[in-house]
């Protein structure tokens, strides 16, 4: 008869064996491995089919620690550890060299209320702009014969960014059903993609930090635009 007790011990030993120790503890190791069983569990599976395939997820003790020694060994691997925690995963290593995340699955109301939390103050200072910046902005940019974002003669870098401003304004424009076609796929990914809890935690934080990016050098670009109109308008008052 199967023992799942017994057959977590016999993995432990294995994964002793093999040296993993560091960086990620052989505890947490267990939390993930047992995370997952739990949540197979849940969709049918029997215990040891859930234990087996779980393993097979996380993968076997040598190719683990030839990830886990990865860690730090290239500016690759640091920025995207960087990034990544920058997106609110505590724990990287295992949310990119495993196959699942399980190991940082937590609540979903959880996920959700952070990513919100996050959002929040870069969602008002959007609207902000957009309501009382946006249009002294252009009202300014128009009166120096120029347009918002109007980089035609700048660096490639400001042409660039221009492009990030002026998505940020349709989006603006399109809220609503942007919006409401975002929550539609979210709660079509929670109730139909399986897989899901293992990834929301690193998609959201990675997509609101990408936002917050991206708002954050819309309002740049829209400043440097005034900062660009300001002198013409001058010139034409004298």
């Amino acid at each position: 008869m199967f023992d799942l007790e017994q057959s977590i011990m016999d993995w432990r030993r294995q994964m002793l064996a093999a040296g993993i120790k560091t960086p990620v503890p052989l505890e947490e190791l267990e939390i993930h491995l047992r995370d997952e069983i739990e949540q197979r569990m849940k969709f049918g599976l029997e215990q040891q089919k859930a234990f087996e395939n779980s393993i097979q997820q996380i993968g076997q003790p040598g190719m683990l620690k030839n990830e886990f020694t990865k860690v730090g060994g290239t500016i690759q691997e640091r920025l995207k550890h960087f990034l990544l925690t920058l997106s609110g995963i505590h724990n990287p290593q295992l949310a990119t060299n495993m196959n699942t995340s399980n190991s940082n699955i937590e609540p979903r109301w959880t996920t959700y209320a952070k990513a919100g939390t996050f959002l929040f103050p870069a969602a008002f200072l959007w609207l902000f702009t957009v309501v009382f910046v946006l249009p002294k902005a252009n009202e300014i940019c128009q009166a120096a014969g120029a347009t918002i974002f109007d980089f035609e003669h700048g660096p490639v870098v400001f042409k660039a960014s221009a492009m990030v401003g002026q998505t940020m304004i349709f989006l603006t424009n399109h809220c609503v059903l942007i919006g409401g076609t975002i929550l539609l796929a979210f709660a079509l990914l929670e109730r139909y993609f399986t897989q899901w809890p293992s990834y929301r935690r690193a998609a959201i934080g990675i997509g609101v930090f990408l936002l917050n990016t991206i708002v954050l050098l819309s309002m740049v670009m829209i400043i440097i635009s005034i900062l660009i109109a300001a002198p013409a308008l001058l010139h034409q008052v004298k």
